[in-house]
């Protein structure tokens, strides 16, 4: 019989780590963002505004699975509503519950919850990765316990599937995409010398890592209010990722001026982009340049695809020119009948939101239980001839078709 204890402290979450770090080396998709010290980088910048609320459950002693939630206020047409929800806001483009055992997870959580409903009145699961991992999980444990149920589109995120080699890719592009890419890498060499400086965890000098964070300080206070806003979470996450070797950031410079930066996490079958910032003044074509420079660098890491966050200042630039396809990122909201507000506003929502479709739109993730987290790669052999020795170890290439 599953047993479920709630907690509401990071610091008593802390007694939890070493099963919730040996879960999430047996997940299947070992997204940073699920694991505990994302979580504790999130919540420094958070608590402020949220009431943690993690579900661990376990089966005969055995933790099997841990569903991390947050409870937040949320307006809506039936005024305030306290949302139980996952703590992503943005960071990232999934999350789930942690571990191999989603099934039961879900379903002891929400079993749970059923039984203790004072407190929250709205059940939402957004960043579900319904096509390749949930698979109907979260429906299904919501119609073991009879709540109202409602499947939405959250957001559409950018995907690149990386080629065998960067002319093969670029080759595969509409002749319009690859006209627009070349115009933005002319317009910006106009300006100066452009190089991309990049850093990735375990093939960089860490030492290095502190002179990307303050090119990146130096771009976001030079930026808008919601890079600056940003900031403090983003030093938080960058540092937590590197303690995990699971860090990726790159920083573009126009005559060795940091001009934009971006920053992702790496994970079993690439990389996914979260944020992404650049100095004021800066046209679209910047944020292309970037995009191609890393997008390169990352094929030559071996990296298999790369994904941008919907909420990545970078997502419109991928999905317009870059994206190899889109992927649906669902948002499952969820109330017992007893919450009559929200299950009022379920009703509503339903009648009025256009139908999802049950067919996936890809394949399921492949198991990588038995698969180290990164493989790391060779080093790379053919650095720019006229870059100064930015990064130890993963130097950027000349692109080959802009001469």
């Amino acid at each position: 019989m599953f047993q479920v204890y709630e907690v509401n402290t990071i610091e008593e979450l802390r007694t939890y780590q070493l099963a919730w770090e040996e879960l999430w080396s047996r997940g299947r998709s070992r997204r940073f963002q699920l694991s505990f010290p994302w979580l504790e980088a999130y919540w420094k910048h958070s608590q402020g505004e949220r009431t943690l609320k993690v579900l661990v459950a376990t089966l005969a002693g055995r933790v099997i699975g841990i569903l991390p939630l947050v409870r937040k206020k949320s307006e809506s047409r039936l005024g305030t509503l306290n949302v139980l929800t996952y703590p992503l806001d943005g960071w990232g483009s999934w999350f789930g519950p942690i571990g191999p055992n989603s099934a039961a997870t879900l379903t002891a959580g929400m079993r749970y919850l059923s039984k203790s409903k004072k407190g929250w009145d709205l059940l939402d699961f957004s960043y579900t990765d319904r096509d390749r991992l949930d698979l109907g999980r979260t429906v299904t444990a919501a119609r073991n316990i009879g709540w109202t149920n409602l499947e939405r589109i959250w957001k559409h995120v950018p995907y690149i599937e990386l080629g065998e080699s960067w002319d093969q890719f670029l080759n595969g592009k509409k002749q319009n995409k690859l006209n627009r890419i070349l115009e933005a890498e002319t317009e910006l060499s106009a300006a100066g010398t452009v190089r991309l400086q990049h850093y990735r965890s375990e093939l960089s000098d860490r030492n290095e890592l502190d002179a990307f964070l303050q090119a990146w300080r130096e771009i976001a206070d030079a930026g808008n209010s919601k890079a600056r806003q940003d900031l403090p979470m983003v030093l938080s996450m960058t540092q937590a990722a590197d303690d995990s070797s699971l860090l990726d950031m790159s920083i573009l410079t126009v005559n060795n001026k940091p001009v934009a930066a971006a920053f992702g996490f790496l994970h079993p079958h690439g990389l996914e982009i979260v944020r992404s910032v650049s100095l004021p003044g800066q046209t679209a074509a910047t944020q292309s340049v970037l995009l191609g420079r890393l997008l390169e660098q990352s094929m030559l890491l071996a990296d298999e695809s790369i994904e941008v966050c919907a909420d990545c200042s970078l997502a419109e630039t991928a999905r317009n020119l870059w994206a190899t396809k889109l992927l649906n990122s669902y948002r499952y909201s969820c109330a017992p009948q007893t919450h009559f507000r929200s299950a009022a506003l379920l009703k509503y929502h339903a009648a009025t939101t256009p139908r999802v479709s049950q067919k996936r739109r890809c394949e399921p993730l492949r198991d990588t239980e038995k698969q180290p987290v990164r493989n790391k790669p060779a080093a790379v052999s053919q650095p720019v001839n006229d870059r100064p020795r930015e990064s130890s170890a993963t130097q950027v290439p000349k692109l080959k078709i802009y001469g």
